[in-house]
């Protein structure tokens, strides 16, 4: 199972659903791969979910790696999101793209997420 996992977190001459899953003590950091699209949306679901069953009270999604992210991965955060909130969690992005964060606030997804942009 660790080798699986391994696997999934790694960057093998393929773009990574996960490159990275850090504790903090804030909370559980996640940074994502290049894209959260269609095309990765089984894998980057399953992570999530394994995540939220270990009762981290916060999720943190780095997006500092993101590019693209396209109808299918917006819905995946967005039940990501919900899940966390109405177990008494808390799920952010931070590091977000400027490009990105200009979406997500003209979609109003600043009135539920805590955005961060990148510096």
């Amino acid at each position: 199972m660790e080798n699986q996992a391994a696997g999934i977190l790694n960057n093998d001459n393929r773009e990574a659903e996960m490159t990275a899953v850090n504790n903090q003590p804030n909370g559980k950091v996640i940074k994502p791969g290049k894209d959260i699209t269609a095309a990765k949306a089984n894998q980057i679901r399953a992570k999530l979910l394994k995540i939220m069953e270990q009762e981290i009270n916060n999720i943190i999604l780095d997006f500092s790696d993101v590019k693209k992210i396209d109808p299918v991965g917006l819905s995946i955060i967005l039940a990501a999101y919900n899940t966390q909130k109405n177990t008494g969690k808390s799920l952010s992005l931070v590091n977000v793209p400027k490009k990105l964060y200009h979406l997500f606030k003209t979609i109003h997804l600043n009135r539920h997420f805590n955005l961060e942009t990148a510096e």
